[in-house]
């Protein structure tokens, strides 16, 4: 033995050739089935006896020498238990976390090696044995665990490349979708280990690398899927195929765009559209890449062309192999003599009718009364087909109508409305023929809100009506998911429609279905739409058992991402709710599931919301230390657009905390930031948050000009949600300057827009807005009429009768402020505020001692984080214009005292401009 590991003559061998040597002589010391199964027992990543006895039939592996080279080994050992016990003494057999064992990597490795090298017929047989075990819940109705996937995947990829790689990408693509990255990734270190021991072809190299760009661009770690997609032009590995290249181009501008580096997304999709063939799907995809490029940048009408480019490509994809080949397609030459078009029904009103590829030939318009879809192909070098075009139905699918749907949210967006409304009904129409409920929803949503701004919804709720054909189609298959998912889209549709009723109703029916069908998923998606419903709707306690049902039914289901996503979500309603401490533990919870499931984005907001619970709670040193762990984190990402974000938020606080210089500074960096990215929508977004700063200096006029500015861009990016902030920023800057003439006329401005964007939240809140500023012009009546009006509009909103309160009060209307104010606080009696104002009727009503128990209730019930600041001033100005009483300034003490120990127990300043440690690029 000694002379064997010494080499020949002495000569050294290698570390793994000795390893090999020592472990080959010590299972020669054990019969030929341990022997035989151990070598079976290395192929897999970790065996129990199940797996084992499924591994152990056929021959057995040459590697040691049988004098019967066609025995064969017991197709079911009866000896399983007994070899499983035996591998276990072994010193290179470790325990295997929750499955059974699994051999040291250093042995497995050398074993495997031999393998390949001297049995590979073996090594293939034993793998395709572990590779169907492992497809044991694929094509049940229970399905297969995640973990059993990848295994089947990985053990494919040795006996069935090609087959495993397709098993491979819609692993990796399904694990992306419910946030399980910790799959993917052991997935993909899987075929890494094939990789780097050559038992796969060189393309599956470049394939592992997109998968590792699409895993990342799924979680949303996007500087590492430029990074990967960056290796087309850096590694010395066989050139990729084409396809590959355009693939990872397209992650890597995904990426960019979600980054907002939209000049850099630009140069990859036309890197992308160079590997691309003409004619394939690979120019479909690029077009509709740049159409989703151009309308993130705000580009609409360079998003119009390519998505109507995406429109050609798609059809003429799909009609090649259906084209008689003496037609000659267009090919963007002068000589071209074909032309196809795909046609809506011309008759109809508002019809789009988007060419096909462009020649220079009269089209031929084709409509069927049945609304089907043609392709009319006319040869004018053939006269007796000119009045006889060849025809085919388009294969009309899901992608068509999201593309529809694309052109019509780039209309929406230009104000375009009618074409918006045309298109949206063209995205409908192919969703539900193709019974894509999905984009059905989205295009009833659409027309919903087209509708709105046309002043006609009745086609839009007949066309949501006509979902319901997907509910009967899957009832008629005994399909009861896809009834379930028509459900939830059709009940998402009904909600965003305001019809909150028959969105109820769906969603109860969806919930009904998935706990029949046992679907975790499905019944915590019909729980976080019911808890959407009760949150709107002020059933707050509700909502938040709703999602925790949810929450429980996701950790059943092992959905990390959704998890993590939902205990956010959980959080913002704690804190809406004012429980900061609950709000804080969901935060923390879902940051811990980010980092788990690697998903700096997650992780980013999670921070934040910590930082936004203990600003709440003027916990200032908290909230600036979660502030800027979130921007070393964007930092960390190389990510501006995140920077600035981060930064926008740091510099609020330190607004809040009186240190304006600093604030400004703070602002102004992540303006940097966002100009250097060309991100304009979110440079008006900093010019937002610096006005606030400017209002917090004192210096209104500044503030209003601020505003002003970003109200141009938002303007000219034609966002009228977002104008409409400024619109309310200006609107406040006015009226701190006492310019009420002004005002009062923006306020009239601010309630025509928000009337023309058509959300009905905006428009209450825009009448409240309106309302306080003519109650500050001393127009009175008309104040309470805005009020009024906007307490119609959303009756559900508590804070709108409380600010009818002040309204009434400002007029000296004392017993009907105190009238609505109590009507209010019966619907929420933790309102401070509105306490306060009912207070003040008390005092004018001359009921001077409950003014005072109703001050003592309010800083009882405050809110933390709510400071009496404004009450202070209204109520020693009611004391000076009014008869003072006993009373009335124990009152304005109790305050003054409260207001002392709110500011005493949060540092009045920050660490000043240094506390932001570095905060550049």
């Amino acid at each position: 033995m000694a002379e064997t590991l010494s080499g020949a003559e002495g000569a050294p061998i290698s570390r793994e050739a000795r390893l090999w040597l020592s472990t080959e002589a010590f299972l020669r010391t054990f019969p030929a089935q341990v022997e035989d199964a151990t070598y079976r027992a290395a192929i897999l990543h970790w065996f129990d006896p199940d797996v084992l006895r499924a591994v152990s039939a056929g021959r057995p592996s040459t590697l040691r020498p049988d004098p019967e080279p066609d025995a064969q080994v017991d197709a079911q050992p009866t000896d399983i238990a007994e070899i499983y016990r035996e591998l276990q003494s072994f010193p290179f057999v470790e325990d295997y976390a929750e499955r059974g064992h699994n051999l040291h990597s250093l042995t497995r490795k050398t074993i495997l090696r031999h393998l390949w090298d001297q049995d590979r017929t073996f090594y293939r047989e034993v793998s395709q044995l572990a590779a169907d075990y492992f497809s044991r819940g694929l094509g049940t109705d229970e399905g297969a665990e995640f973990v059993d996937m990848v295994e089947h995947a990985y053990h494919l990829l040795v006996a069935d490349e090609d087959e495993a790689m397709a098993v491979a990408n819609t692993l990796i693509s399904l694990v992306g979708d419910y946030g399980q990255f910790e799959f993917s990734h052991a997935l993909v270190e899987a075929v890494q280990e094939h990789v780097d021991a050559g038992r796969v072809s060189d393309e599956l190299r470049w394939q592992l690398t997109l998968w590792r760009a699409r895993d990342a661009n799924a979680a949303r770690r996007h500087e590492d899927a430029i990074r990967l997609a960056a290796q087309i032009d850096t590694v010395d590995w066989p050139p990729a195929p084409t396809r590959l290249k355009g693939e990872l181009a397209r992650f890597a501008a995904d990426s960019l765009t979600a980054l907002s580096r939209f000049e850099e997304a630009y140069d990859w999709l036309q890197r992308a559209r160079r590997y691309e063939q003409p004619g394939t799907s690979d120019a479909t995809l690029n077009s509709a890449g740049l159409g989703t490029l151009f309308y993130s940048w705000n580009r609409f009408t360079e998003a119009e062309l390519a998505f109507l480019d995406a429109l050609d490509s798609h059809v003429t994809s799909r009609l090649l192999p259906l084209i008689p080949l003496e037609i000659n397609i267009e090919d963007g030459t002068d000589d071209g003599p074909t032309t196809l078009w795909m046609i809506a029904d011309s008759d109809q009103e508002g019809a789009v009718k988007p060419p096909g590829v462009q020649a220079h030939h009269p089209p031929a318009w084709i409509t069927d009364e049945d609304g089907t879809y043609y392709v009319a192909v006319r040869d004018p070098e053939r006269p007796d087909a000119a009045d006889l075009p060849a025809l085919w139905p388009v294969d009309v699918d899901s992608f068509l109508g999201w593309l529809w749907e694309s052109v019509a949210l780039v209309y929406e967006a230009n104000d375009d409305y009618r074409r918006a409304d045309a298109a949206a009904r063209l995205a409908g129409s192919i969703a539900i023929d193709v019974e894509d409920a999905d984009t059905a929803s989205h295009a009833a949503q659409l027309l919903y809100r087209v509708g709105g701004r046309l002043g006609d919804v009745k086609l839009a709720r007949a066309f949501i009506k006509d979902q319901e054909r997907l509910l009967a189609s899957a009832e008629a298959r005994g399909d009861l998911k896809a009834r379930a998912s028509a459900l939830f889209n059709l009940a998402s549709a009904y909600g965003d429609a305001l019809n909150f009723r028959a969105a109820r109703d769906r969603f109860d029916q969806a919930l009904a279905l998935a706990r029949q069908m046992g679907d975790p998923l499905a019944q915590a998606d019909a729980l976080d739409g019911l808890a959407g419903l009760d949150w709107t709707q002020g059933r707050h306690a509700d909502a938040a058992l709703r999602l925790e049902s949810a929450l429980d039914l996701l950790a059943q289901a092992g959905a990390l991402g959704r998890q993590a996503d939902l205990l956010s979500r959980l959080a913002a309603f704690s804190l809406a709710r004012f429980r900061p401490d609950e709000a804080k533990d969901w935060y923390q919870q879902a940051l811990q599931r980010y980092r788990e499931i690697q998903l700096p984005s997650g992780e980013f907001n999670a921070l934040r919301g910590l930082g936004q619970v203990a600003e709440n709670r003027l916990r200032y040193d908290d909230a600036q230390e979660h502030y800027q762990a979130a921007v070393d984190l964007a930092r960390r990402l190389d990510s501006a657009s995140l920077q600035a974000d981060g930064l926008a938020l740091l510099g609020s606080l330190q607004s809040l905390r009186n240190d304006h210089a600093a604030a400004r500074a703070t602002f102004q960096t992540a303006l940097e930031l966002a100009g250097r990215v060309g991100d304009r929508a979110k440079e008006a977004e900093l010019l937002l948050g610096l006005a606030g700063v400017e209002l917090g200096e004192r210096k209104p006029e500044v503030a209003e000009e601020t505003y002003r500015r970003a109200r141009k861009i938002f303007a000219e990016l034609k966002r009228p949600d977002s104008e409409l902030a400024a619109m309310f920023g200006i609107l406040a800057a006015q009226t701190d300057r006492e310019h009420y003439r002004r005002a009062v006329r923006t306020a009239d401005a601010l309630v025509a827009l928000a009337d023309r964007i058509g959300d009905l939240s905006q428009r209450a809140h825009a009448r409240r807005d309106a309302g306080l500023a003519y109650s500050d012009a001393g127009l009175h009546g008309r104040a309470a009429e805005l009020m009024t009006e906007a307490i119609e509009l959303d009756p559900d909103d508590v804070e709108l009768v409380g600010s009818l309160s002040w309204v009434l009060v400002a007029a000296g209307e004392y017993a009907q402020a105190l009238d609505v104010s109590e009507r209010a606080l019966a619907a929420d009696s933790t309102l401070a505020w509105v306490i306060c104002n009912r207070a003040l009727a008390l005092l004018g009503l001359g009921r001077p001692a409950e003014a005072l128990a109703a001050y003592r209730e309010a800083i009882a019930v405050r809110p933390e984080g709510q400071q009496f600041r404004n009450d202070i001033r209204v109520l020693a100005r009611f004391l000076r214009e009014n008869s003072a009483s006993p009373e009335g300034e124990e009152a304005l003490r109790l305050l003054e005292e409260e207001q002392a120990r709110a500011v005493q127990a949060a540092p009045s300043r920050s660490p000043g401009p240094g506390a932001v440690a570095d905060p550049g690029p």
